[in-house]
């Protein structure tokens, strides 16, 4: 038996009152996000909501994805080595679409030297806030007069689609890509995170591909 503590893995443990985005809701977002002069009444930055995009595919928490560094970027290899929540590597692996995403977001920066792809409008030198995205998204949520839907949903539904019958990923994999250690020891840790990026970028893969048949209008 596995010592991966999936505890945790049933919807209803972290997300009691949440539900999964549907397709249409998945859709409305998507081309939202990815087309933000459209937005009305909102001046939305791109890197901000390019941040959306990434944390949609990459189905990392935004928190992180505002953390991204150039120089956690495998740029040749496809990966995004960053710091996890138990302070261990945490290797996720980023697929072409993404990695075009984070090159154009990291062009955007204005500060060149500086290390952050997301940074700080009143200092570029600088991070952008944790929360910047989510405040964006509340703000779009009210201009566009969606339902209650927030950004954390996002990482959600990816985790239910990835579970269920269609994409057929197994628990333990997104244990691993969502970066939960369970019950192993401080020794296991680094293994866990650093390791299984195959599996990982194959279930990534799979969750990118339903994405954008939801974006495209299309039923797997």
């Amino acid at each position: 038996m596995s010592k991966l503590d999936l505890s945790w893995y049933d919807s209803k443990v972290p997300y009691s009152v949440r539900k999964p985005l549907t397709d249409q809701q998945l859709r409305v977002i998507w081309n939202a996000f990815s087309s933000p002069d459209s937005i009305p009444q909102l001046s939305v930055s791109v890197p901000l909501a390019n941040s959306v995009l990434l944390a949609a595919l990459t189905v990392q928490p935004i928190g992180e994805v505002l953390g991204m560094k150039v120089s956690e970027i495998g740029f040749k290899d496809g990966t995004w080595a960053s710091r996890s929540r138990i302070d261990s590597l945490h290797v996720v692996p980023l697929t072409p679409f993404v990695l075009r995403i984070v090159e154009e977001t990291a062009n955007l920066r204005k500060d060149a030297d500086s290390d952050w792809i997301f940074q700080s409008p009143r200092d570029p030198s600088n991070r952008v806030q944790e929360n910047a995205s989510s405040k964006l998204f509340s703000k779009v949520r009210r201009v566009l007069e969606w339902p209650d839907i927030r950004i954390h949903d996002l990482q959600l539904t990816a985790r239910v689609r990835m579970a269920s019958g269609v994409l057929n990923v197994e628990p333990e994999t997104i244990v691993r890509f969502l970066g939960r250690s369970g019950n192993l020891t401080d020794q296991e840790r680094p293994k866990f995170c650093r390791d299984f990026v195959g599996e990982k970028r194959k279930a990534l893969l799979k969750w990118e591909a339903h994405l954008m048949n939801a974006v495209r209008g299309r039923s797997d």
